[in-house]
């Protein structure tokens, strides 16, 4: 079956713009962000994957709007615990024998992509992000 994929940088992220307003910057923004996009693009079906942060959104979405156009939710590397998450970076970043200036690139390279060199879209998600000012 032919289907059109599409992928959406978050507020913030990839090549969306980076605002100075932090208000924006919030699970029912970014839900409603979601219900917009899906919306504007008419999408009578769908399936909605998403990864990390992504998760999170996409569950609230379902649970804030009961959409009955979601046929399938898939989960990827989602946290369950954001307070677990966030400790267990923390000790992890702590644990590392690094100078302090140094520590979240380390931590980066050794926890969350240890792929080297970068794959360059990672590379370019990076070097882009925040840079759109099309908002």
């Amino acid at each position: 079956t032919d289907r059109t994929l599409i992928f959406y940088d978050q507020l913030g992220c990839g090549k969306s713009s980076q605002l100075a307003k932090t208000d924006v910057f919030s699970i029912d923004h970014s839900v409603a962000d979601l219900k917009k996009l899906l919306d504007h693009l008419n999408i009578k079906y769908f399936h909605l994957l998403g990864h990390s942060f992504g998760g999170i959104l996409a569950f609230e979405h379902l649970k804030q709007q009961k959409d009955d156009r979601c046929l399938s939710l898939i989960l990827a590397s989602t946290p369950t615990d954001t307070k677990l998450v966030q400790n267990e970076s923390e000790r992890l970043r702590n644990d590392l024998e690094c100078e302090d200036e140094h520590r979240n690139n380390v931590f980066f390279e050794s926890h969350q992509c240890r792929i080297v060199p970068m794959p360059l879209i990672l590379q370019n998600a990076f070097a882009q992000a925040g840079k759109c000012k099309d908002l």
